[in-house]
């Protein structure tokens, strides 16, 4: 048998060695499934063409094949556990919401009990005057909603002004600002609860103690967070605008926000959690029982009777969290295009 016919031709180092041998001439279609082929040899066959996959008897396709099919069922247990692990609380207590008082923990099984919706009504029933859970929960967005815009708008500002301007003591302030994230609240309660005192703001009805703090940019988090996603947008678009008359608000209002609206989704989500879960803050400046957030009518609802209606605590719990879930479930495009942006940025 001669050496033309013991030779693979699957095997790409005998393909380049036929580039020397006058006797074998490839046609301009093979020649290109060649060229194809060892370039896909050399990236470890992750880009197969189609054509040239079927003309090849075995180039271990169907090893890398079986190898990412055992690799995402292995990753989509591991994320079914988990998703597991973090929603069964929440749907364990909204399960005992609707169970008899007496049934809440006699078992972890979330179908077994008699159902029922009267814990529910005594979660709507007032308690210590005209306060319910669902006008504790209305009280609660009166004061979280112009936080959560204060804070974007006097986060956005302050970040911008870092980021894109130059000052006498700018590092300074700068890390003042970073240090301010290590500082926890509970050091700013006394000096800001004897200033807001002075001021005649404890126990306002329109719960301005609580609201007047983020309207002048006190949460360095945020200005960090966008000072980073300033640093990762190019400044010849900003400064082209510049250019053609824009000013910095108009720069910043029609050319860098568009682009933001990822990571503040991600800070409005945030800040609306934190401050909807806040209890000590209600706490310290909300003194009339008709105005009490969401946060201290569920403690509320535990000091009413000497002996706990666990629904009707869950219930309550639950009801109070809705507003939490159903921001999540309308955002969480947003807050997965950000994330996804900052690794392909990365």
């Amino acid at each position: 048998m001669s050496k033309k016919e013991n030779t693979d031709y699957t095997n790409p180092n005998n393909l380049s060695n036929t580039e020397n041998d006058n006797s074998f001439n490839l046609s301009p279609e093979l020649e290109s499934l060649k060229k194809e082929f060892e370039i896909n040899h050399k990236l470890g066959g992750k880009y197969m063409n189609k054509e040239l996959e079927e003309s090849i008897p075995y180039s271990g396709k169907d090893f890398h094949a079986a190898l990412r099919f055992y690799r995402n069922i292995f990753f989509y247990i591991i994320l079914t556990i988990s998703t597991i692990i973090v929603i069964y609380p929440v749907i364990w207590m909204f399960a005992a919401s609707l169970k008899n008082n007496p049934e809440v923990f006699k078992s972890l099984n979330i179908f077994k009990g008699n159902f029922t919706l009267s814990s529910y009504k005594q979660a709507n029933r007032n308690y210590s005057g005209n306060i319910n859970i669902i006008k504790a929960t209305i009280n609660s967005c009166i004061y979280v909603i112009p936080v959560v815009f204060l804070t974007i708008i006097s986060s956005l500002l302050t970040a911008y002004g870092f980021s894109r301007f130059n000052f006498t003591g700018k590092k300074l302030f700068k890390a003042i600002m970073l240090g301010c994230i290590f500082m926890p609240q509970t050091v700013l309660n006394i000096p800001q609860y004897m200033m807001f005192n002075k001021l005649g703001l404890i126990g306002s009805k329109y719960y301005l103690p609580l609201i007047i703090p983020s309207a002048f940019a006190t949460d360095s988090y945020f200005i960090y967070m966008f000072m980073q996603f300033f640093k990762s947008l190019p400044k010849e678009v900003e400064e082209t605008a510049i250019i053609d008359g824009a000013g910095p608000l108009n720069t910043l209002w029609f050319i860098t926000l568009p682009s933001m609206i990822p990571s503040i989704v991600v800070c409005a989500i945030l800040k609306f959690i934190w401050t909807f879960n806040d209890f000590l803050g209600p706490l310290l400046y909300v003194k009339i029982p008709e105005k009490y957030p969401a946060s201290l009518f569920v403690r509320l609802s535990l000091d009413s009777d000497a002996i706990y209606s666990w629904n009707r605590v869950f219930a309550t719990s639950f009801t109070s969290i809705l507003p939490a879930i159903i921001l999540f479930l309308f955002t969480q495009k947003h807050l997965t295009e950000d994330v996804a942006g900052t690794e392909i940025k990365k």
